[in-house]
């Protein structure tokens, strides 16, 4: 009797197991079932969160190198840390080797004079107390080695080498500085006869003990809680700050992507307190600076970004395509005089929006911001888009050229394009107004007979392409014409 109550025990406890086991399994696939059909989302980590305005962001980026070793490239790891959207500041850490931090020294220390200022009325160099410093100019292109670093600042920063000066090389001693100014033109001479500068790369070529660090006191922002912020001089905390590193490199940009000037980008050079500092400082401008009798000049004619679409490999979550699967339809145009999107034979896709929806997609926004330089609060909705065989999008301008869209719509500055998916055949994006000979480009071949018409990127998931609408001075640029195919 006891033996058959035991057997009844067991029984119901292997009962209650199953029974268990089996409403575990209904819900995870209830539980998968609402994950593919994107009506339920799962939580993502604090990491995910989107970061506020002031957040120093850090990221590793793709090495642009590219081309013969010139035997000083062994560098550090690099990767890139988003200061501040006001002004829009970054740092490219370990952006030089130690070696060629020496040999752009090395290169300026015979040839070091006192440091001068422009003069507003004349154009010519003047001194100043503002400025104490010494410095000298590295033509520009001078030698394999500078030519691999400029190579590498326009790789970075989107401007053509064309588009810069020599690079200055500077020594302040104990107690030299620089006075917060703007590395902008405020007066005619200059903006006529040297083009407005757009943006400044200050290569730090060597560690400072003490003092010395770059400040933006206009910055905006509460940056006394950044760390390291006890270790800087008096002056630093003025605003944002960054302490000198050999190697290191802080790009700042002069204007905004309207191409208006930005009062936020006022910075100084911090007195050195102990030790030396040595910098080198690259000037790019928004027309092309022309070489001339041995001095930076300029050429009176624009030349502006010819073939340069830089491509950039990243992780995006292919999530989101599975997500908008039941929310897409007919891709349309935007009417050039109402306004309102219509159907049209050159656009034969499907697609639908997405704008901040959940955390995921607010990482990639940022993401997106990080790599362009461009906020995210200056972006549409992320277009998600489909197309089937035979479908494609004929040859137009991302930006407006028609009256009504110029006047009531922001112009669109630029494109980041990411493919969610590989395409066994087709599909290519092509530029056909684009500059250049590409068919001696590696993958010609395999390339669509529509692809061959220019300058072409084949679709690969997880890839993402960044190519600009304007120029550096917000003009349109016509070589931006595409189609998808």
């Amino acid at each position: 009797m006891a033996k058959s109550r035991l057997n009844r025990h067991q029984g119901k406890r292997s009962s209650t197991v199953v029974l268990v086991l089996s409403m575990l399994l209904m819900l995870t696939v209830v539980l998968l079932m609402l994950l593919a059909l994107g009506i339920f989302n799962l939580p993502v980590g604090a990491d995910d969160e989107p970061l506020s305005t002031h957040d120093h962001i850090k990221f590793k980026r793709f090495n642009l190198d590219i081309g013969e070793g010139d035997g000083l490239r062994k560098r550090g790891e690099q990767w890139t840390e988003i200061l501040s959207w006001e002004p829009r500041a970054f740092l490219y850490h370990n952006f030089l080797s130690k070696e060629e931090c020496e040999y752009l020294i090395n290169q300026a220390k015979p040839h070091m004079a006192k440091s001068t200022v422009v003069d507003s009325k004349t154009g010519q160099s003047k001194d100043s107390r503002v400025r104490t410093s010494s410095g000298m100019f590295l033509r520009r292109g001078r030698d394999k080695i500078i030519r691999n670093i400029e190579k590498r600042i326009a790789d970075y920063s989107f401007i053509p080498v064309e588009h810069g000066e020599g690079l200055q090389v500077l020594h302040y001693e104990a107690g030299q500085k620089y006075e917060p100014h703007f590395d902008y033109f405020l007066d005619e001479f200059n903006t006529k006869n040297g083009g407005q500068r757009i943006a400044t790369l200050l290569m730090y070529l060597s560690d400072v003990e003490e003092g010395g660090e770059t400040v933006f006191p206009a910055a905006k922002g509460n940056f006394s809680s950044t760390p390291g912020w006890n270790e800087l001089s008096e002056c630093a905390k003025k605003g944002l700050s960054v302490k000198p590193k050999m190697g290191n490199a802080l790009l700042f940009w002069s204007m905004r992507p309207d191409a208006t000037l930005d009062p936020s980008s006022l910075h100084g050079g911090c007195p050195v307190i102990k030790g030396h500092k040595w910098s080198s400082t690259k000037w790019m401008h928004v027309e092309v600076k022309v070489m001339d009798s041995g001095k930076e000049g300029n050429s009176g004619r624009r030349s502006y970004l010819g073939s340069l679409v830089p491509l950039f490999t990243t992780i995006f979550c292919p999530r989101k395509n599975v997500n908008t699967k039941p929310h897409m339809a007919k891709s349309t145009v935007v009417d050039g005089k109402t306004g309102q999107s219509k159907d049209s034979r050159v656009r034969t896709s499907s697609g639908m929006f997405l704008r901040g929806r959940d955390k995921i997609i607010r990482n990639i926004e940022k993401r997106i911001a990080d790599y362009s330089f461009i906020p995210v609060e200056h972006g549409e909705g992320l277009q998600v888009l489909h197309y089937e065989a035979g479908q494609k999008y004929e040859p137009h301008f991302d930006y407006f050229i028609d009256e009504f869209n110029t006047k009531n719509r922001d112009q669109c500055i630029a494109t980041l394009l990411m493919y969610l998916s590989d395409v066994e055949e087709g599909g290519e994006t092509v530029f056909p107004a684009a500059k250049g000979n590409f068919s001696s480009t590696p993958g010609w071949n395999e390339l669509s007979e529509c692809a061959k018409k220019g300058l072409s990127v084949k679709p690969k998931l997880g890839n993402a392409l960044l190519f600009w609408s304007m120029r550096p001075d917000a003009t349109l640029d016509p070589s931006r014409w595409l189609p998808y195919d």
